[in-house]
């Protein structure tokens, strides 16, 4: 595990602002909870890409892949997920004021649909870090040589 760290650091353009967001990597009760929903959404993004053909957007294929109420629940799980993983936010102003972790502002940031963007960034790079890499993985399952009989 000489690669794994604690939190994870990534920074995001939204709104005009440069938004720094630090995260705890995802605990297993927390990856059971948004998994389902992340799975869903690339799954139903997949299906409308197919049918789009050479015309996708992907941001028409977000509105079209999931229904108002898989949306609703996929953004439950998001909040929940969010709200146990950020531990820092920096750069990012509501109505003047700096959102901080644990404040009102984060919880608007959580359950407004106006950040519906910003949430679903930030899911997708706490999925995609809290997961040991493909090439990680075959690395850690070698097993070491054994050179104590070598004369």
């Amino acid at each position: 595990m000489g690669n794994f760290t604690k939190t994870i650091k990534e920074t995001y353009e939204f709104d005009g602002d440069k938004i720094i967001v630090h995260m705890k990597r995802l605990t297993r009760v927390n990856a059971n909870i948004i998994s389902p929903h992340v799975e869903l959404t690339a799954t139903r993004v997949r299906q409308v890409k197919n049918q789009m053909g050479d015309d996708f957007n992907e941001e028409a294929a977000m509105s079209k892949a999931l229904t108002p109420a898989e949306m609703s629940e996929y953004l439950d799980a998001a909040a929940k997920v969010l709200g146990d993983s950020v531990t820092l936010i920096s750069g990012l102003y509501i109505e003047g004021e700096e959102v901080k972790v644990g404040s009102s502002e984060f919880e608007i940031v959580l359950n407004s649909v106006y950040f519906i963007e910003l949430i679903m960034m930030m899911i997708a790079d706490l999925m995609n870090n809290s997961y040991m890499e493909k090439e990680e993985e075959k690395k850690s399952e070698g097993q070491p040589e054994d050179t104590s009989n070598q004369s």
